[in-house]
């Protein structure tokens, strides 16, 4: 999108922000391996997969926190050809 285009930053929330990166990246990448892993073992309590879930939800906004800061700040080496932030996609920042 061109620079001109207004945005309405009043959708860029931090709830809507943990919406997205839960349900397009922590939930594949992060939970459901560590999830896998825990039934495959036979850890098939529902507390410690809540557990798991809240964990992976953090570590899976740090990530995408971190890619979006070296996205915007990094060398043009780190930048990646139409990341969300030039996309006008929400991000943290």
């Amino acid at each position: 999108q061109s620079a001109d285009v207004a945005f309405d930053f009043s959708k860029f929330t931090m709830e809507r922000y943990s919406h997205v990166v839960k349900h397009t990246h922590t939930l594949c990448a992060i939970y459901l391996p560590v999830v896998s892993s825990l039934s495959t073992v036979g850890v098939t309590e529902e507390a410690v997969h809540g557990k798991v879930e809240t964990f992976c939800d953090f570590i899976g906004e740090y990530v995408q926190a971190k890619k979006d800061y070296i996205r915007c700040f990094g060398s043009s080496e780190s930048e990646k050809e139409g990341s969300d932030i030039s996309d006008g996609r929400c991000t943290w920042l």
